[in-house]
């Protein structure tokens, strides 16, 4: 097949993908902005010509209003309920209720969509097919206490996620957690993070172009306004895999140190299968065992060693001990 024939249909079948199937359906307008989104270099004239041509395929259109807008009739969405293939359905259940308790509502609606449908295939499958029920009997839950997941302005991220596809600049509203009130900031985004419940974007200052780059991160949740730009963003080194395996995405120091503690029985039984580090070395002794590991002095290592305090001691290094220890001494004042 030609390149060209093989890239229109590549294209034709996104946009059948994500067209509903319900009215009043979608507009050309919101059909081009979906196909630029995807990387389709596609223009709103070539979007305007190429839906028509697909009618004999079903689709419909809705004129009731001077707007155009283009769905699938309803018979469809059974039809695609029905081609879900069983295992298909079995994963996305599981997969939603891993990621369900983690991702906020605007990140998850896009998803939403494909879990029903994983739902309704399971529920018809479930009256011939009894393995199907073992969803239902697997459950996800963290290792540690979670916070719910932040409100984001689903408008931000759109706007947030196409400047960063597109590598274009970005003016933000954003209020950090010392600011009285949002300040307004021009960024080049580099990349978007997902740190448990809370996404972030990650972005270089255009004032750092002449020198070294400024690499910062802003949560998405406060990021009140976002307003794209024409201007392209300026080159970078950046790397999201460089910038991840030096735990730079964490707050705290970036230096290593060698950890050493002591640990209950059971803590170092846990450790002995999930290790803190590669080169972790664990010495089983009558009290319970030492452990010496190299990690990163990140803020969640901290709080890995406060959520444990009654089932370790801090050895070395000393900062972290005196660190650990004035720690517990405040929180034990509190309580007096």
């Amino acid at each position: 097949m030609p390149k060209k024939k093989r890239d229109e249909l590549i294209w034709q079948m996104e946009m059948l993908r994500f067209l509903p199937t319900d009215p009043p359906g979608k507009s050309y307008e919101e059909i081009h902005e979906e196909m630029v989104f995807l990387g389709f270099g596609m223009t709103l004239r070539s979007v305007q010509r190429a839906v028509p041509s697909l009618k004999d395929l079903g689709l419909q259109l809705n004129d009731e209003e001077k707007i155009h807008r283009w769905y699938w009739p309803r018979q469809y969405r059974s039809m695609e309920r029905q081609l879900m293939p069983a295992a298909e359905a079995l994963s996305l259940r599981l997969i939603e209720q891993i990621v369900a308790p983690l991702l906020p509502d605007s990140l998850r609606h896009v998803l939403d969509g494909r879990f029903v449908l994983a739902r309704e295939r399971l529920e018809k499958l479930r009256k011939t097919n009894h393995r199907v029920d073992w969803p239902e009997k697997v459950a996800a839950i963290p290792s540690h206490f979670t916070l719910r997941p932040p409100k984001i302005d689903p408008d931000v991220l759109r706007v947030v996620q196409e400047a960063l596809l597109e590598d274009r600049e970005l003016t933000i509203d954003y209020q950090g957690l010392n600011d009285s009130e949002p300040k307004r900031r021009r960024v080049h985004p580099r990349a978007l993070i997902q740190s448990g419940g809370v996404p972030y974007l990650v972005a270089t200052t255009p004032d750092s172009e002449d020198g070294p780059e400024i690499i910062k991160q802003y949560r998405i949740d406060r990021i009140s306004l976002a307003i794209g730009s024409s201007r392209r963003v300026a080159p970078s080194n950046f790397d999201l895999k460089q910038y991840l395996a030096e735990d730079k995405d964490k707050v705290g120091s970036l230096e290593k140190i060698r950890l050493e503690l002591w640990v209950s029985t059971n803590l170092a039984k846990i450790l002995k299968d999930t290790t803190l580090s590669d080169d972790q070395i664990l010495n089983f002794q009558d009290d319970g065992a030492t452990v010496t590991a190299t990690v990163r002095n990140t803020l969640r290592l901290q709080q890995w060693l406060l959520g444990h305090r009654d089932n370790l001691e801090v050895i070395k290094p000393a900062v972290l001990r005196n660190w650990m220890a004035k720690k517990l001494e405040a929180a034990l004042a509190r309580y007096r």
